[in-house]
């Protein structure tokens, strides 16, 4: 029958179970029934599986990428290669590295089958996208992470980008110069301060991102905006999670940050507690983050 599977009236005596299912090795196990008992068989299925090698080179007269820069990728999931051991189906593989584009397919893997699969690169063209600011408006004046605001931006080979921002008549108020991508996702952060050091006034500024390939010769570019705004009214001010009311109840008052930012405390309360015999005797402690 088909799991789960429940069998009645059976004579007292040995059986033997097999458990099958495709695409798993079968489980065979000897079970001794005797007079009125009730058995319950348990089993964990061991998938069949085969072994993909990756072979990963660039394409002619393109340098093969270093294998630390390599990704590789079966049905969604980061995998660690290039010898793949993985159960028997249909399966996709994707293989990344920075500087290069995807390479993808879907392979069949047999059981305790080896096979070669072999992936050219070939060189990425220069794309810039998906320019963003992780808060639309801040305040330069609070403290830490939340007095900034972070710029992020794809790209997809190595190249170099200029951030600049203005303010609602154009004037460039902050500029700064980002080159030498070894990666997709590039970050910079603004504190909302000009080319001077002085916070910004408030208003609505716009972020305007110009991007292009390292390569000599080649001028093409990639412009990209997104706006922000400076807004002093936004006052932060970080609360321990262990202000609260004084007296025989403690009674903390946790404050909630913004996000994404992040504030851990510690303390250690202490001292003479109610009834104790001294101080030191009976140790109120409290920890939080």
């Amino acid at each position: 029958g088909t799991t789960p599977l429940v069998l009645t009236g059976l004579p007292a005596t040995v059986y033997d179970v097999v458990i099958s299912k495709e695409a798993y090795r079968d489980e065979r196990l000897t079970v001794t029934i005797s007079g009125g008992n009730k058995i319950i068989v348990t089993k964990t299925l061991t998938p069949l599986t085969g072994t993909v090698s990756l072979s990963i080179r660039g394409a002619p007269g393109v340098a093969t990428p270093s294998p630390l820069s390599i990704q590789i990728w079966v049905d969604d999931k980061r995998a660690v290669g290039p010898q793949l051991t993985l159960p028997v189906g249909l399966h996709s593989l994707r293989v990344r590295a920075f500087g290069y584009e995807d390479r993808e397919r879907a392979v069949y893997v047999s059981p305790n089958s080896v096979r070669v699969e072999e992936f050219v690169l070939m060189p990425a063209a220069f794309r810039a996208e998906a320019f963003s600011a992780d808060r639309n408006r801040f305040n330069p004046h609070n403290p830490g992470l939340l007095g900034t605001v972070d710029f992020s931006f794809f790209v997809s080979a190595p190249g170099w980008a200029r951030l600049e921002v203005t303010d609602s008549s154009g004037a460039v108020v902050f500029s700064k110069k980002l080159d030498n991508f070894s990666s997709w996702i590039q970050h910079y952060r603004w504190d909302g301060r000009d080319l001077q050091g002085m916070s910004v006034a408030d208003g609505v500024y716009s972020a305007v991102l110009s991007a292009g390939p390292s390569s000599e010769g080649v001028t093409e570019t990639f412009r990209l905006k997104t706006s922000v705004r400076i807004e002093s009214s936004m006052v932060v001010r970080p609360e321990t999670v262990f202000s609260g009311l004084g007296g025989l109840l403690f009674a903390p008052s946790p404050e909630l940050s913004s996000a994404p930012s992040f504030q851990i405390d510690t303390a250690l309360l202490f001292g003479y507690p109610y009834r104790s015999p001294g101080s030191f005797q009976s140790l109120p402690f409290a920890a939080a983050l």
